[in-house]
């Protein structure tokens, strides 16, 4: 029986045991919103949905079953998904060259009823050359199939990788994260995801090409003897020098991508530093530098082009020589040899079927020769494949951090629980305990390095939880201390892939106060932004990022200081027009993490962190009643903050604030 799901914030509320296939596929359809194309019935994916989802599903099915398979072999993933297309492919190549075997019959049936001048059956003639016409154009169509369904496959299988690989991203420990890079993340993507894709349309030439010889070679034995290895003698001949031409081409090949990385780096040089240069009047110089890079890229090509004319100007005339060889050995051997048009035709279409496999000998001797520094392409996919089943293999963080239960009081519960942010961390969140209700507005404070960030972390399940557990109630938008901005529009950062509305989205511009930034912006807010496009404030990008989450429209508000890159005018209007309980979303959950101490008599629970602990919860008047650690951070902060604050009524708010505490308990600011 299906178990249900409930897609919260980014986790799922699964019926069955963590860590079991069942487990895992329900949780995969979190990224996909594919709830009603998964099974969860402990049977394997079904197919109906697109080639890069069920890989993906496939896969996690094998990798977290321990009992079907011990080692999980993304290899067999791969062919089960894809194998039926990658044997279609093969069957339609087989086809076809079995065809090309069946061409020189024909050919050499025509060739004997033209020469008979005697036959009364003339509609032969037109039977052979029909059949002819027929072999070639299903030749042609089965060629084009078997390429068009291994390309595509290729394609999937590409896609599917690239899917796989970007949603482990997004799921690894955070020690497993900090040993990878983007860079070698980027790689998989742009490197081994590519070299799989092209190894689909290679895969033929492994069995296709020794078979065709095989064949071909018989084939010329039983037409014109032991002639045939003086022609197979001068086709071997030949191997050598193509050999040599290919690693001359190999050679230019890697001089070229020299040159062109250095022109590619003189030119960022020179864009980057382009004020420099104008300055300067540089132009002219940088303009040679340019130019001599350029100039020595266009001789390395143009003297590998001459290589690539003669290597293929050779393989075109290799089977027109070897047949001369081979038609000259054949009629001197003997004087009871003679040379017919039917042999002689049906003998050059047997070479020009072999030219073709043993074109491709070069390039393996070639490869043999330069093997420390080239692999072969099966080799290279092999190494992909088994470098992108290693990385999707790598250890995940719990699903369980976070899970998500229906509460109709209760946005946010913490149980009893601890957590840390890997093994050989020493910091740690300890027996944190509280909960929140739903619609409030819950500041969070604390000194610096007091948890308050790694708390939100925890929130969002990117900690591992040693005990206890967390409950969300409802999705979760989250806007970082540091704003994320994505390379593109304006609108497109905010909208982000939601339903446009624009009564909305003019509403959250005029809140977020980035209606004024529009009216500077070239093409208002279909202006490309990001490291593509224009430079953006820190103020603004965190105003984009604020924008963004609540343009959303989540049941539950992460707010880690987004007050902070914004000056204090900006920032009272954020909070009274969004934040607060008077804003936008003012009926929301929201967890507002800050340091400005102004904004506290207007939320309505605080949390005090301090050492990683949770030391005090409660209402704004009740903590200052109590003392303790709120009232030591309050002190804090307002002794070190500047006392030129630009709002008079952000500075007469600190001054009350400093006046309840010194006349509510005097005596806690001399502990």
């Amino acid at each position: 029986m299906a178990s249900s799901i409930k897609l919260t914030n980014g986790y799922i509320n699964c019926s069955h045991p963590a860590h079991t296939p069942e487990f895992y596929l329900e949780r995969c359809e979190l990224t996909h919103s594919l709830c009603g194309l998964f099974r969860c019935d402990n049977k394997e994916p079904s197919n109906s949905c697109t080639p890069a989802k069920h890989t993906q599903r496939r896969y996690l099915w094998r990798v977290t079953s321990a009992d079907r398979m011990i080692k999980p072999s993304l290899f067999k993933v791969l062919f089960k998904v894809y194998g039926f297309e990658m044997l279609t492919s093969f069957g339609c190549k087989l086809i076809y060259d079995l065809l090309q075997l069946l061409n020189p019959f024909i050919l050499g049936a025509l060739i004997a009823f033209v020469e008979n001048k005697d036959s009364e059956y003339t509609w032969k003639g037109f039977v052979y050359a029909c059949s002819f016409f027929l072999v070639a154009a299903v030749q042609a169509v089965l060629y084009q199939q078997s390429v068009h369904i291994s390309t595509t496959c290729g394609m999937r299988i590409k896609s599917a990788l690239i899917a796989a690989i970007y949603k482990k991203a997004l799921v690894l420990k955070n020690e497993v994260f900090k040993e990878t890079t983007a860079g070698e993340i980027m790689n998989f993507i742009s490197v081994d995801c590519e070299r799989v894709q092209v190894i689909t349309n290679d895969l033929h030439k492994l069995w296709s090409a020794p078979m065709l010889m095989i064949l071909a070679m018989g084939l010329l034995y039983n037409t014109l003897g032991s002639s045939v290895i003086s022609g197979l003698g001068v086709l071997l001949l030949l191997i050598p020098i193509n050999g040599i031409t290919a690693i001359k081409q190999r050679q230019f090949q890697t001089r070229q991508m020299a040159f062109k990385d250095s022109r590619i780096k003189l030119m960022n040089e020179i864009l980057y530093g382009i004020k420099v240069v104008k300055l300067h009047s540089w132009e002219s110089f940088f303009h040679k530098k340019v130019l001599e890079t350029r100039n020595q890229e266009l001789i390395n090509l143009r003297n590998a082009a001459y290589v690539n004319a003669f290597s293929l100007f050779f393989w075109t005339v290799a089977p027109y020589l070897a047949m001369l060889v081979t038609f000259a050995t054949y009629i001197f051997a003997s004087e009871s040899n003679h040379l017919t048009a039917q042999k002689a035709f049906i003998s050059l279409s047997y070479f020009n079927m072999l030219s073709t496999p043993i074109s491709g000998l070069p390039k393996l001797i070639a490869a043999l020769i330069q093997n420390g520094e080239r692999r072969f392409n099966t080799e290279k996919a092999h190494i992909s494949v088994k470098r992108t089943e290693q990385f999707l293999l790598l250890n995940e963080l719990h699903s369980q951090n976070v899970i998500s239960v229906h509460d109709a009081e209760h946005a946010i519960i913490v149980d009893d629980g601890s957590f840390k942010w890997d093994k050989k961390s020493d910091y740690y969140l300890e027996k944190i305990q509280m909960k929140i209700p739903k619609g409030k507005l819950v500041a969070i404070v604390g000194h610096v390095g007091s948890g308050k960030s790694s708390f939100i972390s925890a929130l969002l399940g990117d900690m591992e939880r040693l005990t206890g557990q967390i409950i969300i109630n409802g999705s979760i938008a989250y806007v970082p201390q540091q704003a994320w901005i994505q390379n593109a529009t304006l609108r497109d950062n905010i909208i982000f892939n939601k339903a446009m509305d624009k009564t909305k989205y003019q509403l959250v511009l005029d809140a977020c106060t980035l209606t004024p930034d529009l009216a500077m912006l070239p093409a208002r807010d279909k202006t490309e932004v990001g490291e593509r496009g224009i430079n953006m404030s820190g103020g603004q990008r965190q105003r984009v990022s604020l924008a963004r989450a609540v343009y959303n429209n989540a049941d539950i508000y992460l707010l880690d200081d987004p007050l902070s890159a914004v000056d204090t005018i900006v920032g009272k209007r954020i909070f009274n027009e969004v934040i607060g309980n008077k804003g936008l979303l003012g009926h929301k959950t929201r967890l507002f993490v800050t340091h400005d101490v102004h904004w506290l008599p207007l939320v309505d629970i605080i949390i005090v962190f301090a050492e990683g602990k949770v030391k005090q919860i409660g209402s704004y008047e009740d903590l200052l009643i109590n003392g303790g650690e709120f009232v030591h951070f309050l002190k804090s902060n307002l002794t070190d903050e500047d006392d030129e604050v630009e709002d008079s009524e952000i500075k007469e708010t600190k001054k009350k604030i400093l006046e309840r505490v010194v006349s509510l308990i005097p005596a806690a600011l001399d502990h």
